[in-house]
């Protein structure tokens, strides 16, 4: 699987653990990763460099997972995004998808699955 050197991935999670555990593989997998631990935090975070995707948790205290997929898509540049959860609920993975989310992941998350979902949000690696 070819890796993007220097793409931007953002990661929001309030569980300081598996962020963490995101930003490292994200960053040993060759992408530049930036964690943020609400919708808020990421949504109010002024960028010089837009992310090529952002991996979400689904269930974030404040604004949710489905809520943060529909502000990236109403941007001027919409920002893939990757839905991650604690539950399969076939309902909720139903309106991610309709909503746009590039894949909904269950926690936790296999290295190969969130690379196969990366690959699909970035279109190409020259950003």
């Amino acid at each position: 699987m070819r890796v993007c050197i220097e793409m931007l991935i953002a990661v929001v999670d309030d569980d300081a653990m598996v962020r963490a555990a995101l930003v490292r593989f994200l960053r040993a997998s060759g992408f530049l990763a930036l964690a943020f631990r609400s919708g808020e935090e990421f949504l109010g975070w002024s960028y010089s460099q837009r992310p090529g995707c952002a991996v979400v948790d689904m269930d974030l205290p404040g604004l949710n997972g489905l809520e943060i997929l529909e502000r990236l898509g109403d941007r001027e540049e919409p920002v893939p995004c990757i839905l991650i959860t604690g539950w399969n609920g076939d309902s909720t993975r139903g309106r991610a998808m309709s909503k746009g989310a590039v894949a909904f992941i269950r926690k936790p998350v296999e290295a190969e699955e969130l690379l196969s979902a990366l690959s699909l949000a970035v279109s190409s690696c020259g950003r």
